[in-house]
Formats: structure tokens, C-alpha cells, sequence
């Protein structure tokens, strides 16, 4: 019989072996999977990233999503990548410059705020910066938000979803779109809220939880419509 794990009931870290994920606040411990990053490389490829891309990570690594392993995934897909931390706007300013990034990866609030300063402190166009795309990960965007990036840096902008335990994007989704894809069958499920069981398709209008599976069945903490 699989297991139901919550992160406030995942079996302690103290045995884990090898490349661990470490939560922002210590608590959990999570042994990375060997395919975390080919994973993350199959995600941000179907969310638009191709070859000839320069891929600029903005996120923290003390947490859901990773920063270094999204950009150790992207060096793998585009022609180059680099993690530049989530702290200084007009750091990843300059480093979008210098890299001359094509995408940006970032959180919705990080990719507004970034807009916001780029009009109100650094009186700097957002189409100077030619970005191609901009993902968005670690935080559910409003559509409102989404919209305003599209336009704000005439760019594609795609959501990633991230393992809540593993900080590794495993599904994308346009904003237009209703639900997120998965890049593999058999990642993510949905269970009612609340309960032990899986949904199965077709599914009934109303309110789920996302499971995540990996050996055994992982609520995610986010519920969808």
C-alpha cells in the first residue's frame, strides 16, 4: 500500500543519502531523484526554451523552486544559463544585459517587481532587454499578472509548476490555459481535499488537490478548481 505524505508528515531526513533538496526553513529533507534534472530540462523544453535560448534564473535555492538546479537544466536545453539569486533588481537588470538573455525564470512577484523598478527607478524600457519569454514558477499568477507581463515586455509567458518537495519544475502551463501539463505521464494526480484517494478522469467540476508521485502519493497543498 503506497503512503500519503504531507510535508508536515515526511519521514525525517537523518538516514537520507546523497543530493538532498533542504526546505527554506530546515524542516524538510527530500533525496534528490537521479532524473531531477533531465526532468527540469523536459519541462523548461516544453515551456519554449530551445537551443539557441540564453537563460537567465533569478530564484533562491533555499527552497521551492531551485535556482541552480533550474539553471543546471536549462544549460542542458539552451545555449547558455546562468543563476543570479532572486535579491537586487538592478543585478538581474545588469545580468540580463550581459548575458543577454532571451528568457528570464523567476517568480510572478520577482518578474513584477523587476517591471515595476524598471519603470519607476531605473526610467528603463522593458523592451530594451528583447526577452523572448519569461516563466514564471513558485507562485500561483494572477491572470491579471500574466497579461501585464505579456505586454510589458512583448514577450511569452508561460507558468512552471515545481515538486513542493523537490523545488524541481515538472509541468507548465499557458495562462490561457485551464489546467497544468505535465511533462510525463504519471507525475502529478488529483485527490479530493481531505482525503486518501485518487481522482480518475473524467473529473467532476469542484475543488482537488494536487498529489505528486514519487513511490508514493504526495499532497502538494494546492488546490484547483
Amino acid at each position: 500500500m503506497s503512503r500519503w505524505l504531507t510535508r508536515h508528515g515526511f519521514p525525517a531526513g537523518t538516514a537520507a543519502r546523497g543530493p538532498l533538496a533542504v526546505s527554506s526553513e530546515g524542516d524538510l529533507v527530500v533525496p534528490l531523484p537521479d532524473d531531477v534534472v533531465a526532468t527540469a530540462a523536459e519541462t523548461l523544453r516544453a515551456a519554449g526554451v530551445g537551443a539557441s535560448d540564453r537563460v537567465v534564473v533569478a530564484l533562491n535555492d533555499d527552497g521551492e523552486p531551485s535556482g541552480s538546479l533550474v539553471a543546471r537544466a536549462a544549460a542542458s536545453v539552451a545555449a547558455a544559463s546562468a543563476s543570479v539569486g532572486a535579491r537586487g533588481r538592478m543585478r538581474l537588470h545588469s545580468a540580463l544585459e550581459a548575458v543577454g538573455a532571451t528568457t528570464l525564470v523567476t517568480t510572478p512577484t520577482g518578474a513584477m517587481d523587476l517591471l515595476a523598478r524598471l519603470h519607476l527607478e531605473f526610467l528603463l524600457d522593458p523592451l530594451d532587454l528583447e526577452l523572448d519569454r519569461v516563466l514564471v514558477v513558485g507562485e500561483i499568477p494572477s491572470a491579471n499578472t500574466a497579461a501585464q507581463l505579456a505586454a510589458e515586455f512583448e514577450a511569452e509567458v508561460r507558468e512552471l509548476y515545481a515538486d513542493p518537495f523537490l523545488g524541481v519544475p515538472i509541468a507548465w502551463k499557458r495562462p490561457s490555459d485551464a489546467v497544468l501539463t505535465p511533462v510525463r505521464d504519471g507525475l502529478l494526480g488529483l485527490a479530493p481535499v481531505g482525503k486518501d484517494v485518487l481522482l480518475e478522469p473524467p473529473f467532476e467540476a469542484g475543488t482537488a488537490e494536487l498529489v505528486v508521485f514519487a513511490g508514493d502519493e504526495r499532497r502538494a497543498g494546492r488546490v484547483r478548481r
